[in-house]
């Protein structure tokens, strides 16, 4: 064998070369493979510090939620912090260069979230400045050409709870689009908190901080407390429970933390809403479920805005309509016909006038009503649609006929004392509104003048 080599061997050093150089790129790939995997691993630790797991909202919640979480003896075996804040997608615009970014996470902090990466929390005013302070990246700095005591101008989407995709969400631009004016305050470097981000990138990160308050007064004045969608969790030790995270939370959460909300009608019966104006199927069926398991009459309602309703040469403008369906199959107990009798089961095609109503378009029973009301379309917008329905009966103003608990709280309208002062998210011609229907609402509210089958009011508006 050794005479072979040393006969052929200039046949076989290509050979011997190549197995080197590949062995050689192998074993590199596989070092820099780990350095990179590596330096990764770093880099996302960075950007969370010392958060291990993240409660994330949709909406802003009260920020009570971490105490109340801490108060759960099973949750403190996990955790020992939870630090609540504010996290929107918006952008940023410069005046003093004329520059403007997008893509920038806007949060609302407080000192304690500087403690989640051994960091104190600064944010530099000066006494004579109108705007609050902001801190931001340098990242975000290079970007819009800003120093410390440069203005600036944010955009992002007002907070509102109603999709856009329904009929009382908001759609023109200038309603959705709200802008906060703010100064550089503090510019921090590309680690630490100027990196948080609680989802992997690799796009440039462009961080800005408002103080929690500043931040929420600015976005959602009406609200009284502090409120947050991101509640971040510091774990004890090794452990970092979800049960506890899900046993705590089944025990402290209350209504109003995932946008319900539970009010008391004059007939002392319980009104389960959605903040969202409607309740999802999944929130339906399980608040269906508990009053199985309470043995409670449950009854589903649906309402809807009209824009009028018209018999003939009669008409009312804006008025709501009400399906009402007990889960137990039998007619609405508290809903009266003229003769005192429970007003039966309505047909598809039919439909239920109070006497309010029935008085005001001189109606008979028999005839024939056109119901006018806002649809959604293409993209949001907003079309006129018309159904023809025949009057099956009227309905007393006593019990269900009278009951303003009916209607969920309309944005805009719930808390207008007149209906003069209605401020919707939809067209309406106020010019249309007569003295008769401001008697109306001022005696009755947003009380339904008519009632469908719920068969119907899903067809129509569901």
């Amino acid at each position: 064998m050794y005479r072979s080599l040393t006969f052929h061997w200039r046949r076989y050093l290509p050979v011997f070369i190549a197995t080197v150089i590949t062995a050689a790129v192998v074993t590199g790939a596989l070092i820099v493979g780990d350095s990179v995997k590596e330096s990764l691993r770093v880099l996302g630790l960075d950007r969370i510090g010392s958060i291990d797991i993240v409660l994330s909202s949709d909406h802003l919640v009260d920020e009570s939620l971490a105490d109340r979480l801490l108060s759960e003896a099973i949750f403190q075996e996990s955790f020992s912090r939870v630090v609540p804040i504010i996290r929107l997608d918006g952008s940023v615009f410069s005046p003093k260069l004329g520059r403007r970014v997008s893509s920038v996470a806007i949060h609302g902090i407080t000192d304690s979230f500087g403690d989640l990466f051994d960091e104190k929390i600064e944010f530099h005013s000066d006494p004579n400045e109108l705007f609050p302070p902001v801190i931001i990246n340098r990242s975000l700095s290079l970007e819009l050409g800003v120093e410390e005591g440069d203005p600036l101008v944010f955009y992002l989407m007002k907070q509102s709870r109603a999709s856009r995709e329904t009929l009382v969400g908001r759609r023109d631009p200038s309603e959705v689009i709200q802008t906060i004016r703010g100064t550089v305050g503090n510019i921090v470097e590309d680690n630490g908190i100027g990196q948080f981000a609680l989802r992997p990138t690799q796009s440039v990160l462009l961080n800005a901080y408002f103080d929690r308050d500043q931040l929420q007064k600015a976005i959602q004045d009406e609200s009284e407390g502090g409120l947050a969608n991101r509640f971040l969790l510091k774990g004890v030790g090794s452990e970092k429970s979800e049960a506890a995270i899900r046993s705590a939370l089944r025990s402290v959460l209350e209504p109003e933390d995932i946008g319900l909300r539970i009010l008391q009608d004059d007939q002392g019966g319980l009104v389960l809403e959605s903040a969202e104006f409607f309740l999802s199927p999944g929130e339906v069926e399980s608040a269906l479920k508990l009053a199985r398991k309470k043995d409670l009459d449950a009854v589903v309602i649906f309402t809807y805005l009209a824009n009028e309703l018209r018999v003939g040469d009669n008409s009312i403008p804006y008025s709501t309509v009400t399906a009402i369906e007990p889960e137990n199959g039998s007619p609405p107990s508290q809903l009266f016909l003229n003769d005192g009798q429970v007003a039966p089961h309505l047909g598809e095609e039919e439909l239920y006038l109070n006497w309010w109503a029935r008085d005001e378009l001189n109606a008979r029973k028999g005839d024939s009503i056109d119901l006018t009301y806002y649809k959604m379309g293409f993209r949001n917008a907003l079309s006129t649609e018309s159904v023809r329905l025949r009057v099956a009966g009227f309905v007393q103003m006593d019990g269900l006929g009278g009951d303003s608990y009916l209607t969920p709280q309309l944005p805009g309208i719930h808390t207008a004392d007149d209906m003069a002062h209605w401020e919707p998210p939809f067209p309406i011609d106020l010019g249309q509104i007569k003295s008769r229907d401001e008697d109306y609402w001022d005696r009755y509210g947003a009380a339904p003048k008519a009632f469908v089958s719920l068969p119907t009011a899903r067809k129509l508006w569901a």
